[in-house]
Parts: C-alpha cells; sequence; structure tokens
C-alpha cells in the first residue's frame, strides 16, 4: 500500500551507503546491494538524498542517483 509521497525504489549500483543522516560525513549505518527494494519518502528526502526505508527493516538516507525509481 502506498500512500502520498511514498515511492517504490530500487538499488542500481553494486553497494549502496544508507547514512543515518542526508550528509556524506554522517554514520553508515547499513550497505544495501545491487536490486535491493526500497521504499523512498519523497516529503523528508533532499536534493542529493532519499529518505528511504529497505526491506530489511534500515532507515536512513542515501544519495538518490543510485535508486531507481520504479514505475507505474
Amino acid at each position: 500500500m502506498k500512500t502520498e509521497g511514498m515511492l517504490s525504489g530500487i538499488v542500481n549500483c553494486k553497494k549502496l551507503n544508507v547514512y543515518s543522516e542526508p550528509d556524506f560525513n554522517s554514520e553508515v549505518i547499513c550497505k544495501l546491494t545491487q536490486l535491493s527494494e526500497v521504499i523512498v519518502d519523497k516529503k523528508n528526502s533532499t536534493k542529493d538524498f532519499y529518505k528511504i526505508d529497505s526491506a530489511i527493516g534500515v532507515e536512513g538516507f542515501c544519495q538518490n542517483s543510485f535508486i531507481t525509481i520504479a514505475s507505474k
């Protein structure tokens, strides 16, 4: 079930860092592998980072250029 501002996405690189904050200097809390599914929270995303929830339960921020938004 999708809610407003929430989109499905797929990691499109081999390893993607998940940061605690939308900042490359913040703590890396996890690395997602290619083709991992995520839910993108557009409302809480920034110009460079998507706020994500991963299928494995990790919540954080990822560089948005490495996530492909699934088409409807």
